[in-house]
């Protein structure tokens, strides 16, 4: 993810901690997450994982809510059909 890249290269030095990037694990966390602060919520988690954590690498919960909160990736005619459902019923409101 380009944007957490960014602000770990930017925030790390600023607050003399030593954090390079995230696993890869952490990088699907934040893409599953909703991020309903969006890019503001974005920053801010990655700047209190920077400060708190003492590793090189940040896993899931050192940036992402808890696991609870992620919604599962649905499979694509899944996704397309709840869609088009939610879809009509808000029409029909």
């Amino acid at each position: 993810m380009v944007i957490a890249r960014y602000y770990l290269a930017r925030y790390a030095p600023e607050y003399g901690n030593r954090v390079k990037a995230s696993r890869r694990n952490a990088v699907v966390a934040l893409r599953k997450y909703r991020w309903p602060g969006n890019i503001r919520e974005l920053e801010n988690r990655l700047k209190k994982a920077i400060v708190l954590t003492e590793k090189t690498l940040l896993g899931p919960d050192d940036s992402t809510s808890r696991p609870t909160t992620c919604r599962p990736i649905l499979p694509l005619a899944e996704a397309k059909e709840k869609f088009q459902r939610d879809y009509i019923n808000e029409a029909w409101r």
